[in-house]
């Protein structure tokens, strides 16, 4: 089995009532989730084989299944996906189902009895996006260790009661771009980075692939500065002013070039 999905956000629906599976995929799309919607075991087999969804959801009233029986099938697949069960049987027996799923080792959280109130499933939603980053932390890895991720440089402009803007510098916004092609910016997966102590390496590599650009502009004799925005985390690193000075003098920019305002990139 996969460890994660390929997908953005990936939200598998195993329901049997086709309103319920509209409402709930016109919501999750809304909110940037990948949908898929099973209503037969054989294609939640292959589906949980194959492609691990981020989120799932399941009716206990599954055409000639169980939900248990459901459950059971994600525990042998060892499936990780966050799990909410809902149904229109009795709360007792839909809060036994999630607890039956939590001692199969399954990450089951709430229950909602039918007929569900979508707002209230559209809020859990929002909190599972917030809870998850279209990087895994190995991906992070990966993507620092070889630098795939892009620069964009906005313009720093000062503004004056004439028509003349000069810009007087540049802003460096770094940005991965994910398997979709969908671009995501670094306070999108800022907590990842942080609880992974990632943030000091791609600090450093920032500075130099910023550095490294701004060179060439250099060359060309445009005159303008640079700022690279630092996470305020990078002032408790007692190495930070000692890699930044070494990327600055790899490139030899002079120092009065360069703008290095603290912030939590949010």
């Amino acid at each position: 089995m996969k460890a994660a999905s390929d997908l953005l956000h990936a939200l598998l629906l195993i329901l049997d009532d086709e309103e319920v599976s509209s409402q709930l995929r016109t919501i999750a799309k809304k909110l940037g989730f990948e949908v898929n919607i099973w209503n037969d075991y054989q294609s939640v087999e292959s589906t949980i084989e194959h492609r691990e969804p981020d989120v799932l959801f399941l009716d206990m009233h599954f055409g000639r299944r169980d939900g248990i029986e459901i459950l059971a099938l994600l525990a042998r697949k060892r499936c990780k996906s966050r799990i909410y069960i809902i149904g229109a049987m009795d709360e007792n027996i839909l809060d036994s189902a999630c607890r039956v799923g939590q001692l199969f080792g399954l990450d089951v959280g709430r229950f909602w009895k039918m007929p569900i109130e979508i707002a209230d499933i559209e809020e859990r939603l929002v909190l599972e996006m917030d809870k998850r980053s279209r990087f895994s932390s190995d991906s992070f890895r990966e993507a620092i260790g070889e630098g795939k991720f892009a620069i964009q440089y906005h313009p720093i402009i000062v503004v004056s009661a004439t028509r003349d803007t000069p810009i007087i510098g540049v802003e460096v916004r770094p940005h991965w771009v994910d398997k979709r092609g969908s671009k995501v910016w670094l306070s999108q997966i800022l907590p990842v980075m942080h609880e992974n102590k990632l943030m000091p390496e791609f600090n450093h590599l920032l500075m130099d692939k910023a550095l490294e650009s701004y060179c060439d502009w250099l060359e060309t004799d445009l005159d303008l500065g640079i700022t690279v925005c630092m996470n305020e985390s990078s002032l408790k690193d007692p190495n930070w002013p000692d890699l930044m000075i070494d990327v600055v003098d790899k490139w030899s920019v002079p120092h009065n070039r360069i703008t290095l305002p603290s912030s939590n990139m949010q």
